[in-house]
């Protein structure tokens, strides 16, 4: 396996990062009486539940199905259920080697959906694309601790850090080969009020870029680290999760 990781520093000088956001790729279900799915029945208690299937509509077996606190796998029938965990705000899946990323419309990392149905079961299932063969080659750009605090530090970001990365990006695609991007924390310093222009800054561009939380991405004036990390869920989605290439 021929890895390639590169690593950016921003005008600031920490980063840490978070992951995609927005709407999911997840398909939210109404709750009903639902006792089997797929051909697999559900088990007593079940609170969350989906069926993964490809593009061609086969079950894909053995996809790793989280709320944060819990995993489990897909079954033969491509089903998964567990009973989630009461703070668990989202349910994302690790894309297997041979998928690839599903993106929102703006070129973001999109592999969860947000649990709606707080007291009841809730269904989400999920759609992977095959590639054609695994990726083994590939190169994972690092952005390292943009930390913008004003909207100086975001035009600097916007006009000089991202078109480096951008022409860094083609040189590698040129050779035929994967690039994904993943940032590596304090997206914005201490100033919340920028989450958006950052979440802009970011998105629909020549890669897809993962998002890690940092120290100065959580609300100070909080005093839970899940109520601290309530604003960049909101638009990142998960803190914690997996993607799997090589």
């Amino acid at each position: 396996m021929k890895t390639r990781i590169m690593l950016f520093c921003c005008m600031a000088a920490t980063l840490l990062l978070a992951c995609s956001n927005d709407k999911s790729d997840g398909e939210g279900r109404e709750p009903g009486v639902e006792t089997e799915l797929n051909g697999t029945q559900l088990g007593e208690g079940t609170t969350l539940y989906g069926l993964v299937t490809d593009t061609s509509g086969n079950p894909v077996q053995g996809v790793v199905v989280s709320d944060g606190y819990n995993c489990v796998e897909t079954d033969a029938n491509g089903v998964y259920q567990m009973i989630r965990y009461k703070k668990a705000r989202f349910v994302w899946y690790s894309t297997p080697a041979g998928y690839e990323i599903n993106t929102s419309a703006d070129n973001y990392p999109l592999y969860y959906a947000e649990i709606v149905h707080k007291n009841i079961a809730d269904r989400h299932d999920f759609v992977l694309k095959p590639l054609a063969a695994p990726e083994t080659d590939f190169t994972l750009l690092c952005i390292a601790d943009p930390q913008c605090a004003s909207t100086a530090d975001i035009s600097r970001y916007v006009n000089e850090t991202i078109p480096d990365i951008e022409a860094t990006v083609e040189t590698f695609k040129a050779k035929g080969r994967a690039v994904y991007g993943i940032t590596l924390g304090d997206i914005v310093f201490d100033t919340p009020d920028l989450w958006s222009n950052m979440k802009e800054a970011m998105a629909n561009r020549n890669l897809t870029i993962f998002q890690t939380i940092g120290n100065h991405d959580h609300l100070k004036t909080e005093t839970s680290d899940d109520k601290a990390a309530a604003n960049f869920e909101s638009q990142f989605g998960p803190r914690n999760y997996s993607f799997n290439r090589g």
